[in-house]
């Protein structure tokens, strides 16, 4: 497992007895942390925590299958930002920015909020890593609060309690 901060999970080493990489806050720690598990010999990395969602309830959790980035290189580069790992309904925006709905938000910005479900700081990150060293990749996330930043200390650890009670046959099975 890979988790951004934590206190996103109680503080565990372990989940299911396998083993936690903490990454820290942002795309480039996440790339980091990713990328020296995969040298670590790491074959497949599920990257679990909080998000944001204008769109899905709190304390909701789901399986991530599309990411997002927030990279953009118009006009230079015709560059596709987007990273589909399976099959499926959930989409992740992955930006450098903590989402705050009181603040000022560019358009490009906005259509990205209004376009994918739930909004991170570290998936798509993790994501390309996976992809660059051939390891399996992926993302369950927990909303914790609709952009107000409210929320986040009540949900991060209901939504942490529901994940690992809809997902537990899923990781003690193959462990």
């Amino acid at each position: 497992f890979i988790v951004a901060i934590a206190e996103e999970i109680n503080f565990e080493d372990n989940i299911f007895g396998l083993p936690v990489y903490i990454s820290g806050v942002g795309k480039v720690k996440a790339a980091i942390a990713a990328t020296q598990a995969c040298q670590d010999g790491v074959t497949e990395l599920i990257n679990i925590g909080s998000c944001g969602s204008c769109k899905l309830p709190l304390g909701s959790v789901h399986r991530v299958c599309s990411f997002y980035n927030d990279l953009d290189l118009h006009p230079i580069q015709n560059y596709s930002e987007l990273l589909e790992v399976q099959s499926g309904n959930v989409s992740c925006f992955t930006t450098d920015i903590f989402y705050d709905k009181s603040k000022e938000l560019t358009t490009r910005y906005k259509q990205f909020i209004n376009k994918c479900d739930v909004i991170d700081m570290e998936c798509y990150a993790v994501a390309e890593a996976c992809k660059q060293f051939n390891c399996k990749f992926a993302a369950y996330k927990w909303v914790t609060d609709d952009g107000s930043g409210q929320d986040w200390e009540k949900n991060k650890n209901l939504g942490y309690s529901k994940f690992k009670q809809q997902y537990e046959h899923l990781f003690i099975s193959n462990s």
